[in-house]
């Protein structure tokens, strides 16, 4: 268990915080006592002391202060149980210039400019490219098997696909990427980094339009 929280911190707060939770839930549970019957001194039932979990501890209820019984606003508690579950550990780099890793927010991720793995556009995205790349396959097999020369309507297209590919590599600089801790990575130095080390010369080769440069060179 230390092995596998130990890169993050945050995990250890929040462990102990169930552990006390669980503490007070079960005090509050089990808060009763067995009295006497007063008809059969032989015989004893148990009454319920009226414990309940509130701020995080058993409290006696004659104890609650009044505001524990104002209406609360269900769709703001529903916002904020949202948010609190949409927060994803990250590493970054606070003002100071120091890594953190401690949860946060997608917004804040957004915010600096770095582009969450698991954002909706960013897999529509995606999607997007991995249909042009479908589209470039039977393209270029339909072209080199038939030596056909395409269509001016065809050429213009295959210029906005590598336009599209050349975009997705700029997004690529800017695309947060899981490190082998489980966090997500947004420091920008360590995103490049990986995306040179692992798909930046095949996105270059693909994208790069060596055919056309071949013949604008001739």
């Amino acid at each position: 268990l230390e092995r596998t929280l130990g890169p993050h911190p945050a995990l250890h707060a929040f462990e102990a915080k169930v552990r006390q939770a669980s503490k007070e839930l079960a005090k509050a549970i089990l808060s009763a006592e067995w009295n006497p019957n007063q008809g059969s001194p032989e015989r004893s039932y148990r009454r319920l002391k009226g414990l309940i979990v509130y701020r995080g501890k058993a409290t006696d209820v004659r104890q609650l202060p009044s505001e524990a019984f104002d209406e609360v606003d269900e769709a703001k508690m529903l916002q904020a149980t949202i948010e609190k579950v949409q927060r994803i550990a990250t590493k970054r780099r606070d003002k100071n210039g120091k890594v953190i890793t401690e949860p946060e927010q997608m917004q804040d991720v957004l915010k600096r400019w770095i582009i969450p793995a698991n954002d909706s556009r960013k897999i529509m995205w995606d999607l997007f490219i991995g249909a042009l790349i479908i589209y470039s396959v039977i393209t270029i097999t339909y072209t080199v098997s038939f030596t056909a020369a395409p269509a001016p309507f065809f050429v213009v297209v295959d210029v906005m696909v590598d336009i599209f590919f050349a975009v997705d590599m700029i997004l690529s600089f800017r695309s947060a990427f899981q490190d082998p801790n489980g966090l997500l990575n947004t420091v920008p130095i360590d995103i490049a980094r990986h995306y040179l080390k692992t798909y930046f010369l095949v996105d270059f080769l693909s994208t790069m339009p060596i055919d056309r440069v071949v013949e604008a060179a001739s």
